[in-house]
């Protein structure tokens, strides 16, 4: 069981976000766990021609979890009130075939949409994804990611499609706690919008002088690989007695945005005794939104008991 406290300030693009969330996490009975989530956001446009000033947001999470032997269901469901109300849920299931192959699905209906910052402020979406993990030689392994989605306004007007495919490729120097991975990506991303002017709620995102349709919303695509070194990555589910350093670095190269890159440190440890401090801070450019610079500061407290 956990109770965790976040506090993050984030920036995609000319968007930022601030805020706080809560959520408990515990077992309630001998195999099925629940989650209980809170969130409060303010978000800000920084450039008023681009986007317009965007509206607070506000959302609430329930999600159940049944735990076996050979993997977890998990049934969600959540309501978001930001530029208008709307409800959303997902089921998922991970699922061991056999030892280090693992196959892992997850369906979600009105989900965030993190894709460009248009649709995270005024957008959600319907998907479908699958991930497939081979843990080749117990060092090696290779992972294989396919989704696809149709974006909505967030009153429901629809916005377009995509579809994502990434292939990560990796190898651990060591095993933990100093485990160290080096890994190799490729990702295509292939989006397409409406031909359709917005309705009267969503075109109040869109600056004047911008054609209010749904290419607002809709990022571009692009093809992407990069590589990458990992090091301290943890699991954020179990305790540990001792404070590490954790982060990423990487370097990618896109055909819409050309070099890009990847950076991460952060801190972790305890505090009081059965519980973890977590603070990180993060930046990276790359092909999504269009190569705009993704920044974050994260602190995160969880108190287990």
């Amino acid at each position: 069981h956990w109770v965790d406290l976040q506090g993050q300030s984030m920036q995609q693009g000319i968007l930022s976000r601030s805020g706080s969330s809560a959520s408990w996490s515990g077992f309630i009975s001998e195999f099925w766990r629940l989650q209980l989530s809170a969130d409060d956001w303010t978000q800000q446009s920084h450039n008023l021609s681009q986007l317009s000033e965007p509206p607070t947001l506000k959302a609430y999470h329930a999600t159940l979890s049944q735990i076996s032997e050979r993997g977890t269901w998990t049934l969600g469901s959540a309501y978001h009130d930001a530029l208008q109300g709307y409800p959303s849920a997902m089921l998922g299931q991970s699922y061991r075939i056999e030892s280090g192959v693992t196959l892992h699905w997850q369906a979600d209906y009105n989900a965030d949409a993190s894709e460009s910052s248009a649709l995270m402020v005024g957008g959600m979406k319907d998907s479908l994804a699958a991930d497939f993990n081979w843990s080749i030689t117990g060092r090696d392994y290779l992972s294989m990611q396919a989704s696809a989605m149709n974006f909505k306004g967030q009153t429901g007007q629809a916005l377009g499609s995509g579809q994502v495919i990434n292939v990560d490729l990796g190898h651990h120097f060591f095993t933990a706690p100093h485990e160290q991975t080096f890994k190799i990506t490729a990702t295509s991303a292939q989006f397409s919008a409406n031909n359709q002017p917005l309705d009267s709620t969503l075109a109040q995102l869109v600056p004047m002088g911008q054609p209010a349709t749904a290419r607002f919303f809709v990022p571009q695509n692009y093809n992407q690989i990069g590589a990458y070194w990992d090091f301290g990555d943890y699991n954020p589910e179990v305790y540990e007695r001792r404070w590490r350093s954790f982060g990423e670095l990487g370097v990618t190269l896109s055909n819409t945005t050309g070099l890009g890159y990847t950076g991460r440190i952060g801190v972790h440890g305890p505090v009081l005794g059965y519980d973890r401090l977590s603070l990180s801070l993060e930046q990276s450019k790359g092909g999504q939104d269009s190569g705009n610079i993704y920044k974050q500061f994260l602190l995160t407290y969880r108190y287990f008991y």
